[in-house]
């Protein structure tokens, strides 16, 4: 399929042209396995090995899975993921939805989403972006200190959305329940416990815990007064007062993973629970540097002589802070009560606030 048949019409034009060939020596056990727009059983065969690819298709639907050698990889793809879409516009929340936004900080520039769930767990990305950091490029006309410049960066950030915010299809706003910030180490986590703690919920602090990239393992832990524990995730009261938001890395990035690797709709058409997928752009590869972003880490298997199995994720490429900015707001929408699997449990968060609270600075001027 080409990159800018985004609909498939091309592709399924020129199969149904050369259909008799491609499909010459097939024999389908259901002929009548198909949803139409398909045209048989064997094309709805390929499409499940373009969407998931060929070991899937041979494990899950022939019960004939390939003798696995060396490292196993999860089957995600950028290719993949930018194929994954759904049909509601850009800021717009599907009916019944639960919306939360996500920030992964960084030196020079901050990467965020937003993300919708609807009752049954479908998820739908509904927007993104990149922001560069204030004041601390050579460039900007304003030099700050590095906790200043996250400062500033985060409030704008603030303003931004409290000016664009989101909504659902009758035109109603819908304000997001938990806004996880990446809260990282040392001035960074200074700056980040003092814009929470200044505009108060819906912005959290959050840290991830996993073996990957230096971090420290993630440790559940018991519930206690000064800790509260729930699904790969848990809520550890510091010594300034404020409530920091420990995940799993490792756990909610796979998640992200899976959730792609879930086809968006299924037989009836309908958005399949524990899918995940973005808006549909007329830019034929305006989703190509985020779903490169969510590839940059790769999980592996691999059985070591001596060792057993080893896994853990490979790092392809720098560029992964989508990645972490989408497994935050899983993580997030995880503590709203959004559930792949099993019923929904009562909130533990807040129900959603408007993107208030604190004035730029505690002065009240202008951060730049």
């Amino acid at each position: 399929q080409e990159a800018h048949d985004t609909d498939g019409k091309a592709a399924s034009a020129w199969y149904a042209e050369n259909r008799d060939e491609i499909e010459a020596g097939g024999v389908a056990t259901d002929p009548l396995r198909f949803v139409p727009p398909e045209m048989s059983a064997i094309q709805h065969a390929y499409n499940i090995i373009c969407d998931r690819g060929l070991p899937a298709f041979l494990s899950e639907y022939q019960s004939d899975p390939q003798e696995e050698d060396g490292p196993q990889e999860s089957g995600i793809t950028a290719a993949l993921v930018a194929s994954r879409v759904h049909s509601y516009p850009q800021n717009t929340t599907p009916p019944n939805s639960t919306l939360n936004k996500a920030i992964d900080l960084g030196k020079y520039w901050l990467h965020w989403v937003s993300l919708a769930h609807d009752a049954s767990a479908a998820g739908y990305v509904i927007d993104y972006d990149q922001k560069n950091v204030i004041g601390v490029s050579p460039e900007d006309t304003v030099q700050l200190s590095e906790e200043q410049a996250i400062l500033a960066t985060l409030y704008s950030l603030r303003d931004y959305w409290i000016e664009n915010p989101d909504f659902n299809e009758e035109g109603e706003v819908i304000q997001p329940r938990l806004i996880p910030v990446d809260s990282g180490s040392g001035m960074h986590t200074a700056a980040v416990y003092e814009f929470c703690r200044n505009v108060g919920m819906p912005f959290v602090p959050f840290k991830g815990f996993g073996k990957g990239r230096g971090l420290s393992p993630f440790h559940l832990g018991k519930q206690s007064a000064g800790r509260k524990v729930g699904d790969r995730w848990a809520l550890s009261k510091q010594s300034s007062g404020i409530w920091l938001y420990e995940f799993d890395a490792d756990h909610w990035k796979r998640y992200v993973h899976q959730r792609f690797l879930t086809p968006t709709l299924d037989d009836n058409g309908d958005y399949r629970r524990g899918s995940l997928s973005l808006w549909q752009s007329p830019q034929s590869h305006r989703h190509s540097k985020f779903a490169r972003h969510i590839e940059a880490e790769i999980w592996m298997e691999e059985f070591v002589p001596g060792k057993g199995l080893v896994v853990g994720f490979d790092r392809r490429h720098k560029d992964n802070h989508w990645l972490d900015a989408m497994a935050m707001a899983c993580a997030a929408a995880n503590m709203c009560g959004v559930r792949v699997v099993g019923e929904r449990p009562a909130e533990t968060t807040r129900k959603p606030m408007v993107l208030g609270g604190g004035s730029l600075r505690p002065d009240g001027r202008n951060w730049i």
